[in-house]
C-alpha cells in the first residue's frame, strides 16, 4: 500500500488529468473528450429494408466408413513410398554422372 505524504498538495482544474512525471515533478495534462473531432452527419431518411432470399442448406458429402478410408490411406502411402524410391534412383543416377 503507498502512503499519503501530502494531503491537497494540487488543487485540481475540470478537465486536466494530473500525473508524477519521471523526475518526480506533478504535471498536468489536458483530457481529450471523445467525439468532438468531426462535425455531426446530417440525418438521413431510414433505408428501406430489402428482402433476401434464404439459402438452401449446402448438401455434405458423405464421408467413407472407416474401412474404405483405411485402404485409400494404404494406396496414398504406398504411392508417396515409390514416388521416394525413384527420385532417390534419380538422385544416384545425376550423382553417379559427376563423378564420371
Amino acid at each position: 500500500m503507498s502512503k499519503i505524504v501530502v494531503k491537497n498538495a494540487v488543487t485540481r482544474k475540470p478537465g486536466y488529468m494530473y500525473f508524477v512525471d519521471g523526475s518526480g515533478n506533478i504535471g498536468e495534462a489536458k483530457m481529450s473528450k471523445g467525439g468532438t473531432k468531426g462535425a455531426k452527419r446530417k440525418s438521413c431518411a431510414p433505408k428501406k429494408k430489402t428482402a433476401t432470399k434464404k439459402r438452401k442448406p449446402v448438401a455434405r458429402k458423405a464421408t467413407p466408413k472407416k474401412s474404405v478410408r483405411k485402404s485409400v490411406n494404404r494406396k496414398l502411402s504406398a504411392a508417396k513410398s515409390v514416388a521416394k524410391k525413384t527420385t532417390r534412383k534419380r538422385a544416384r543416377k545425376s550423382a553417379a554422372k559427376k563423378r564420371k
